[in-house]
């Protein structure tokens, strides 16, 4: 009983920041970015100029172009931009797309399967084994991701222009049979420069950053970095081609891959990473990567908020 009161008592803390933020952020967006990156960091925000990698890219979530990130941003839509850019041997096969979980038949799904929704990140429900999976409890959560509007959460803006629907693809399966390891090329300007590869164990995620010749970059603590050696996955090189066909255009874009068999599997187009919040990066890091983001000349004046 205590247990479920401490539970309401925070979701209700959770929704009372989130309006809080929202009522300013109808006001004034830059006043609303400028508290809510003070409050989930515990950092000022600089945006005249910005310096840091967080920095600018809340400067371009604000003033910058904001065209076709809307579509990246969307797991279903990026299908359709890939192909546009001539990346569709990137795409993984596509089970269905659905706008209500009723449309869902579950007993015609292949044996295993990844569920995602095309609205936000972390709405997704891997299925390694369709005879064991709860249809009533994926279908609950499904339904309620479906009416949550993400991009209040962070003030990501993209993310509001997002039809909510549910897409279903097929299982992509690692060397030892289980989730492969994520690959996350950071894009400036049309040019890979940055590769991040993230290892989960449970919920604890290590992390190392490369560059594309795969020498290690101290952009994170130590003891947040993968231990041993990691080795250059076999579709590296596809990766950093895809990545920049798909990142032409953009100021700054994260492109998500996964190497399956030595195949390059399209996962994300990013803008947005940890809200441009994220306490991932060291001192070091956030001025490296802050470098590599050009940001002069690129102001969209009707977006000056």
């Amino acid at each position: 009983m205590v247990d479920m009161f401490e539970k309401l008592v925070n979701k209700g803390w959770i929704l009372l920041q989130q309006w809080f933020f929202l009522a300013i952020n109808h006001a004034s967006p830059r006043l609303a970015t400028k508290l809510l990156h003070s409050f989930k960091t515990g950092r000022r925000l600089r945006l005249d100029p910005p310096i840091e990698f967080n920095e600018k890219l809340q400067w371009l979530k604000l003033y910058g172009n904001q065209y076709d990130v809307t579509r990246c941003a969307d797991k279903f839509e990026l299908r359709s931009f890939a192909i546009d850019r001539g990346c569709e041997s990137a795409l993984t096969s596509l089970v269905g797309v659905y706008t209500s979980v009723d449309d869902i038949c579950w007993d015609d799904l292949p044996d295993r399967y990844v569920v995602k929704c095309t609205h936000g990140c972390g709405y997704n429900v891997v299925v390694g084994d369709k005879s064991k999976v709860d249809v009533v409890s994926v279908s609950r959560k499904l339904r309620k991701w479906l009416k949550r509007k993400y991009g209040r959460k962070n003030l990501e803006y993209h993310y509001d222009g997002i039809q909510p629907r549910v897409i279903i693809e097929r299982f992509i399966e690692g060397e030892d049979g289980g989730l492969p390891l994520d690959y996350k090329v950071y894009c400036f300007s049309g040019r890979p420069a940055v590769v991040l590869v993230c290892k989960r164990n449970g919920y604890d995620l290590k992390m190392n950053f490369y560059r594309p010749d795969w020498v290690l970059l101290p952009l994170n603590e130590k003891e947040d970095q993968i231990d041993g050696v990691v080795e250059i996955p076999k579709s590296l090189e596809h990766m950093l081609d895809y990545s920049a066909r798909l990142s032409k255009g953009f100021i700054f874009v994260r492109v998500d891959f996964y190497d399956s068999g030595g195949k390059a599997i399209l996962g994300e187009m990013t803008f947005t990473p940890g809200g441009n919040m994220s306490s991932r990066y060291n001192e070091y890091g956030q001025r490296y990567l802050g470098d590599l983001v050009e940001i002069t000349g690129c102001c969209c004046k009707d977006r000056l908020i």
